[in-house]
């Protein structure tokens, strides 16, 4: 049913009586359609008929949802709304918009004419910024998801065009843990590195990359740069490899982000590094073995010299032996001032797998042999805890001892009474 009326009505005698009819469409095309009206307490019935004709309305807009996607707060971003023109005449169109966004979008322009058979642009300028949260607030749901209704009103066209533009807000906030670099106190032959992860929290991927880095650093990630998904925490490494022998630097590393396709904008971390020189001498930088038959061993010696006025205790970290073949004697050294003290290396030729497996097996018995170290000083705990107990009660025993001999030389002395009491 597309026209719409009163069924029922009444009317009093010698008067006349309005009847409605609302045309409703659901279809394009022509409507016909018969009806019967009857009168109570009369002996005649009258027919009406019901004629009408649906057809688009002139002007219409391509699209009824302009749709931005994700908007980052402080971007301009720019849509171009096109309008056409049914009608073989001209017509007068004007804009409207909600004017609590009148801060943030734009149009250009709101007032024109349409030419009959043509279209008609109007562009658009959206920059929302944070404040638009609160000012916009019944135009934003959950999620920070903004819809915008527009309405086109035509000259000669009851019915507005309408249209909407949506969006949703995000930022392109990338953070740094920790926030500064410091690398410490470096020994002008060695390296420091310093563990950090940063984090997207925007709603768009976000492209990284290091440049400009000073000689003395780098960053070990695909060439100093990768990309970061939303919402991802991405963790790296920097290392800083000093040039100079003493020097205590304070510098910035830059980052470059680009957020989607959107923006990019250069973010600046300080570092700050104390470089020292090594106070001991190594008598050889590098060792090299010869070729060896298999399960043959031969033995280096090489020596650290200390010509400092220090004291220097010393431990050798060497790789695992089940790896390398290799053994260092002694492992912990005490090297006196202006001394030097000598060093065994010795290498056992194996052929030897580097799998998981292997991994896997010196690890359990990295932990067997940490169980035995804990079982061990349990033991040895309660071992002391019994000696303890057992020298108590011999301390007492002395005591008691010493207090009787003492009470025995008291009792052997004379009395002696004086005679003027």
């Amino acid at each position: 049913m597309q026209a719409i009326f009163k069924r029922e009505n009444n009317i009093g005698s010698y008067t006349s009586k309005n009847l409605s009819f609302t045309f409703k469409p659901i279809k394009l095309g022509r409507i016909f359609q018969e009806c019967t009206l009857y009168l109570e307490n009369a002996d005649n019935n009258y027919q009406v008929v019901i004629k009408g004709e649906c057809v688009n309305v002139p002007i219409y807009v391509e699209r009824l949802t302009y749709n931005l996607n994700i908007l980052v707060y402080e971007k301009t971003y720019r849509e171009k709304i096109v309008l056409f023109n049914r009608s073989a005449h001209t017509m007068k169109l004007q804009l409207y918009f909600p004017k609590e966004l009148k801060n943030y979008l734009e149009f250009n322009p709101t007032l024109g004419y349409i030419q009959g058979n043509d279209k008609f642009e109007i562009w658009m300028k959206f920059k929302p910024d944070r404040t638009i949260l609160t000012a916009g607030k019944k135009f934003i749901s959950e999620g920070n998801n903004i819809d915008i209704p527009i309405k086109v009103v035509g000259a000669n066209q009851v019915i507005p065009v309408r249209f909407n533009i949506i969006g949703r807000f995000t930022v392109n906030a990338v953070t740094f843990n920790p926030p500064n670099i410091d690398f410490g106190s470096v020994y002008h032959t060695s390296a420091s590195r310093v563990n950090m992860q940063m984090e997207n929290h925007s709603l768009l991927p976000q492209k990284f990359h290091f440049a400009n880095l000073p000689k003395e650093i780098s960053v070990e990630t695909d060439d100093g740069c990768g990309i970061m998904l939303p919402g991802e925490t991405y963790k790296f490494s920097i290392v800083y490899r000093p040039t100079q022998t003493t020097a205590y630097e304070e510098g910035d590393v830059y980052c470059r982000l680009v957020t989607g396709d959107i923006c990019s904008r250069e973010v600046k971390i300080n570092y700050k590094v104390n470089v020292m020189r090594l106070p001991l001498k190594l008598a050889h930088k590098l060792i090299e073995f010869p070729g060896l038959p298999e399960k043959e061993e031969i033995e280096i010696v090489t020596q650290i010299q200390n010509p400092t006025s220090k004291t220097y205790m010393v431990e050798l970290l060497p790789p695992k032996p089940q790896l390398s073949g290799i053994m260092l004697t002694p492992v912990v050294i005490q090297i006196p001032p202006q001394k030097a003290s000598l060093i065994s290396i010795k290498y056992k030729a194996a052929f030897r797998e580097f799998n998981a497996q292997t991994m896997v097996k010196i690890r359990k018995d990295e932990e067997t042999a940490q169980k035995a170290r804990e079982v061990q000083g349990i033991v040895q705990d309660e071992l002391e805890k019994v000696e303890d107990d057992i020298e108590e009660p011999k301390e007492e025993e002395k005591k008691n001892k010493r207090k009787k001999r003492r009470n025995k030389k008291l009792g052997k002395l004379p009395v002696v009474c004086n005679p003027n009491l």
